[in-house]
C-alpha cells in the first residue's frame, strides 16, 4: 500500500503536528504478509512508514503476530507485537505495544 495526501488547514499559518504553515504533504507506505502454519495458526508481519511536512523524523513501525482461527473466520484471536520509532514524527519518541483482539461473527 502507498498513499500520498495533500491537505490544507482552515487557518493558513497553522503549524503543528502534520502541518507547516497551514499545509502538509503526507506520505505513507505499508507492506504486510502472513503464512499459514496449519489450518488454524497464521504468522503475520508488517512494516509501515509515514512522513509529513510537519514531522521532525519519519515514523516507522514493525509488527509481528499470530492469528488463531478457532472456527475459520467466524471466531478468531489475534496477538500482535509492534515496535514504533519516532511516533507522531517526533525524534526518539519510540514505543513498543502488545495487543490482543478477538473476533466473533454470529
Amino acid at each position: 500500500e502507498y498513499n500520498i495526501f495533500n491537505a490544507n488547514t482552515v487557518v493558513n499559518d497553522f503549524t503543528g503536528g502534520l502541518y507547516t504553515k497551514g499545509s502538509t504533504k503526507l506520505t505513507n507506505a505499508a507492506v504486510e504478509g502472513g503464512y499459514m502454519i496449519n489450518n488454524t495458526i497464521e504468522v503475520v508481519a508488517a512494516y509501515q512508514i509515514q512522513d509529513a511536512d510537519g514531522y521532525d523524523k519519519k515514523w516507522d513501525r514493525s509488527s509481528v503476530g499470530l492469528n488463531w482461527y478457532i472456527k475459520k473466520n467466524d471466531i478468531k484471536v489475534q496477538a500482535t507485537y509492534r515496535s514504533g520509532k519516532n511516533l507522531d514524527g517526533v525524534n526518539n519518541n519510540d514505543a513498543d505495544e502488545v495487543f490482543v483482539q478477538t473476533q466473533f461473527v454470529f
